[in-house]
């Protein structure tokens, strides 16, 4: 089987860290950055475990001057990389829009809009040197449509979306297969504290469906 490349950024919360273990299961060489070192240092025990020795990355993605350059850098150890998934998200409470301080806009739309744009451009690069390279975002319609009290994280993930869209228009010659994934109604991992009502049990449902459909994707079954 042809050695598969891949990085994850967000690999430590619970869409990555599934994503990334379910992989690392299947041989992918993986590139996984996390904020937390603690929670990127227990992934990595874990995917040791099963013969796979990743590279990290720890670092906040709000503060752009963490990873400037990260491609030149991971260039120098990976020639290239067939996937590239951005699982990070950040919402720390629900308010009215304009209830937000201008620092709660800036860092919301940075972390949930500006750093995927910012860490796409950087690993591109590598992506281009892959026969069919993936790129995917995650998203929730039902918050992107304008979901009251969600504010400048709707926004952001509206604005992904079409982000998404235009990138994929823009690489459709070049065998790029770009995909938004559809996490409706999650209630768990950054949503939790903004829920009453938490179903851990239907939320690991739907991260069991989509760590499957990506791996579908990864390895070209769809």
């Amino acid at each position: 089987m042809k050695q598969i490349n891949g990085i994850i950024f967000g690999a430590t919360g619970k869409i990555g860290s599934k994503i990334s273990l379910m992989l690392a299961k299947k041989g992918v060489n993986l590139v996984l950055h996390g904020k937390s070192k603690n929670k990127l240092k227990y992934l990595n025990d874990q995917i040791i475990k099963v013969g796979k020795k990743p590279i990290l990355l720890n670092f906040d993605v709000s503060k752009q001057d963490n990873y400037k350059d990260l491609g030149i850098i991971l260039s120098n150890r990976i020639k290239k990389m067939d996937f590239y998934i951005n699982a990070v998200g950040y919402i720390d409470k629900l308010c009215p829009l304009t209830d937000l301080t201008f620092e709660d806009w800036d860092k919301l739309i940075e972390i949930n809009l500006s750093s995927n744009w910012k860490l796409l451009k950087e690993i591109e690069p590598l992506l281009r040197n892959s026969e069919k390279p993936k790129v995917l975002f995650f998203t929730d319609k039902s918050i992107s449509d304008g979901k009251p009290y969600f504010h400048a994280f709707a926004v952001a993930k509206a604005g992904l979306e079409s982000l998404a869209e235009t990138y994929a228009n823009e690489k459709k010659k070049f065998f790029f297969h770009i995909e938004v994934i559809e996490f409706e109604n999650m209630k768990t991992g950054v949503f939790k504290k903004n829920y009453n009502n938490c179903h851990e049990k239907e939320a690991e449902k739907k991260i069991n469906a989509n760590a499957e459909y990506i791996e579908n994707i990864i390895f070209e079954k769809v």
